[in-house]
């Protein structure tokens, strides 16, 4: 008799359909309340989509009341990034994504977003990410960090597709972005006018502890016009501890007009045999005096 039962549970499971995910609509432009970002961010359930009302095309949301966590799959549909923004007023990051958390962003501006303390606190000045975060026709841009990573700091897995990161800043390394044993992949992607106070004008990938090794695909992208007071103009490839990895993938991409204080005036890669910067062909690198490429 139990099989039966245990039949009947297993058919009963099959022929119930799965709830679609639900789309919620931002209709305000207020920090919190009914028809917030925040509201639709704490009220969606895994695997909702989060749009904008047309009313809000032109506007920009401020975030007043500090970042908002991310701790389930949420996709956010924007209009596009030259109709609306999502601000930090200066004061915090925007986003911070938990380990287990996956977070889609399209047709969005993010600016303004400020990551203040010498922590965790201080990383990542729009984006704090330790899960997965995908960016497709996204503009980061006036971001700051006191640490590393001036629009993003990762620690997970980074994609970005038709985006731009432009005029962030980054105390420590990392202007654009910082990779400290994670996973990037960047496409069609302009990186231009970013600045770090220390290494990697534009990109900062750093190995700590042997493994994860940190990774970072750049294709058909675009790095230019970043700035760093030490090492890497645009790119500075390192380690914590010289036994560790790290490795950079170019492929079709333009590497060129970067400045830097001290060495890799566009690329630079610390001075050991397991920091990796790798070309896959049809690079324009202006200068490679300090990036070791190899071709593969």
């Amino acid at each position: 008799m139990a099989k039966y039962i245990v039949l009947n549970f297993l058919l009963i499971i099959t022929i119930v359909p799965q709830l679609p995910a639900a789309v919620i609509q931002v209709t305000s432009k207020s920090n919190s309340g009914a028809g917030s970002l925040r509201n639709a961010v704490t009220s969606a359930t895994s695997g909702d989509e989060i749009t904008f009302s047309p009313s809000l095309n032109g506007d920009s949301i401020v975030l007043s009341s500090g970042f908002i966590q991310i701790s389930k799959n949420l996709t956010i549909t924007g209009p596009g990034a030259d109709k609306l923004s999502l601000s930090g007023n200066g004061s915090s990051r925007i986003f911070k994504i938990d380990s287990n958390a996956t977070l889609t962003i399209s047709g969005l501006t993010l600016r303004n977003g400020k990551a203040t303390g010498t922590t965790d606190a201080g990383k990542g000045g729009a984006v704090f990410n330790k899960g997965k975060l995908y960016l497709a026709g996204c503009v980061l841009t006036h971001n700051h960090s006191n640490h590393n990573g001036g629009a993003i700091y990762n620690e997970g897995s980074l994609y970005t597709d038709k985006s731009a990161f432009v005029f962030n800043t980054a105390d420590s390394s990392g202007g654009a972005v910082a990779n400290i044993r994670g996973y990037v992949e960047m496409l069609n992607t302009t990186i231009s006018s970013n600045h770090a106070l220390a290494r990697g004008g534009g990109v900062y990938n750093l190995s700590v502890g042997g493994f994860p090794v940190p990774e970072v695909h750049l294709d058909f992208c675009t790095l230019t016009q970043n700035k760093s007071n030490a090492e890497g103009g645009a790119i500075a490839n390192t380690f914590d501890v010289y036994t560790d990895t790290s490795r950079i993938i170019l492929g079709s991409s333009i590497v060129a007009g970067n400045t830097a204080g001290t060495y890799g005036v566009d690329i630079f890669r610390d001075l050991s045999s397991r920091c990796f910067v790798s070309s896959t062909g049809f690079n324009l690198i202006g200068n490679s005096d300090s990036s070791g490429i190899l071709a593969v």
